[in-house]
């Protein structure tokens, strides 16, 4: 399964987990409880698990020095930032992992710093991504992107933040766009 469906899915079972454990509470079934509460501890252990996978792989793909050519370096460093892109919404969203979020923020960072490091054009290789499924990736990318081309980016960004809401790809967007707007376009 590919590692975005992956936090998905886990994301998608946190979510459920917490309607069960709301109308155990309600119900004030103890049993029903704490058998809630030991399904929530695993999910959130294997969110655990899968950020600290996907933070090994982001720094691997970021050191990695055996790439057969820029191309392939390029095309593994956007997977890279997609997964952090993926991962990092459902840590803030989900878990609200803020050091987590950042951790994985940071790489994205460098990920950016990389592929501007690598040719000209660099970042604009994310181009595709603001066409990604997920808002959360089309906000990541319009975020590093917006000063480059904003007349692209923002109607992204403004489309990211009508349809999302209180989270962290709403915020993404709504940030990146106000930042480009205070610094005077």
């Amino acid at each position: 399964m590919e590692p975005d469906k992956v936090i998905t899915d886990i994301a998608e079972r946190l979510d459920t987990w917490c309607k069960e454990y709301q109308a155990t509470l309600e119900a004030g079934n103890l049993v029903a409880q704490a058998k809630v509460l030991q399904r929530g501890a695993e999910i959130a252990k294997e969110l655990e698990r899968i950020k600290a996978e996907g933070l090994a792989a982001m720094t691997a793909t970021l050191v990695r020095q055996d790439w057969r050519s820029g191309v392939e370096r390029s095309e593994n460093l956007i997977r890279a930032l997609v997964l952090g892109s993926i991962l990092s919404d459902a840590l803030s969203d989900t878990l609200m992992d803020t050091e987590g979020h950042n951790t994985i923020v940071t790489q994205m960072n460098a990920i950016v710093d990389a592929l501007d490091a690598m040719a000209a054009g660099g970042r604009l290789v994310l181009i595709p991504l603001l066409d990604h499924p997920n808002a959360g990736v089309r906000a990541a990318a319009g975020a590093y992107l917006i000063t480059l081309i904003p007349d692209r980016v923002l109607p992204i960004l403004r489309q990211v933040e009508e349809s999302e809401h209180a989270n962290s790809a709403h915020y993404t967007a709504y940030w990146a766009r106000r930042r480009w707007e205070l610094d005077g376009k």
